[in-house]
């Protein structure tokens, strides 16, 4: 998602995993109501190492954000979720020929 979000908006550093600039341009393009652009800040932007997972799981998400944001949403669009679409649907498409032979 990082690398797809460069790709397109140059916002590699907004991808956190959860309700980010990846998820949130997702949800715009396939169910925009919940997505909720005017309502968008960051969420925990920090170092992704040992500590923070630790922390969310002895006092949840919000423990280490708040609003339930892991990375920042600013930035999102339909367009960028599409490119997330489909390159997720590319990899999953180059995973399955590589993987499975036909049944044919």
């Amino acid at each position: 998602m990082a690398r797809c979000a460069r790709l397109v908006a140059e916002l590699a550093d907004h991808v956190g995993g959860h309700a980010d600039v990846a998820e949130r341009s997702i949800m715009l393009a396939i169910r925009p109501d919940p997505a909720r652009g005017d309502r968008a800040t960051a969420g925990f932007t920090g170092v992704m190492d040992d500590e923070p997972p630790a922390r969310a799981l002895t006092g949840g998400i919000k423990a280490i954000a708040p609003g339930g944001v892991l990375g920042d949403p600013r930035g999102m669009s339909s367009h960028l979720g599409l490119s997330h679409l489909s390159a997720v649907a590319g990899l999953l498409a180059a995973f399955a020929t590589a993987r499975y032979r036909p049944l044919a």
